[in-house]
């Protein structure tokens, strides 16, 4: 996990102590819990939507590699079709 992801859990955390620490019944403390749950969860899908469109960014510079070698290998093949 980068610095940064876990700066936002500890923050994330932090708030959802300080608002469950401010209550003294049960369904306050669970409350908070749920807080922090749904914050992670908010942090987790903002995680895997970076690491999506970091894959889709590896995928295009792959595919457009490829795509150069293939048009390369038909450039050279239409300027020299006996060389095999």
């Amino acid at each position: 996990m980068s610095k940064k992801t876990c700066f936002m859990l500890r923050v994330v955390q932090a708030i959802a102590e300080h608002t469950a620490s401010g209550h003294k019944n049960k369904f306050s403390t669970y409350l908070g819990y749920f807080r922090l749950q749904e914050a992670r969860l908010d942090v987790l899908k903002k995680l895997l939507k970076q690491r999506e469109e970091h894959h889709q960014e590896l995928n295009t510079k792959r595919l457009d590699r490829l795509w150069y070698v293939y048009n390369s290998y038909i450039q050279f093949q239409v300027t020299y079709p006996f060389t095999q």
